[in-house]
């Protein structure tokens, strides 16, 4: 993984913005392990990494310090989605 020293925002009522401008209720973000989407289970996800559907920036939930920026993430259906840049 490749840190970087940008943070996701909480706004004041809890709602996650990313840096790119998307929201949950916009794209949305999902469980993420090892390059791909995952179901939010104990099996699946460590609980914390997070990633944002429209830039694909991986997050800590807790801390929304970005931890990667894959240029590719496998959805649960098995479609990739690519980053745009």
């Amino acid at each position: 993984m490749t840190a970087t020293n940008e943070k996701i925002t909480n706004s004041d009522n809890d709602t996650i913005a990313c840096i790119c401008g998307n929201t949950a209720d916009s794209s949305g973000f999902y469980a993420y392990n090892s390059g791909n989407e995952v179901e939010p289970t104990l099996e699946d996800w460590d609980g914390e990494s997070m990633f944002c559907a429209a830039c694909l920036r991986v997050f800590r939930q807790s801390t929304g310090t970005v931890i990667d920026h894959p240029r590719s993430i496998r959805m649960l259906d098995g479609v990739v989605i690519n980053r745009d840049d």
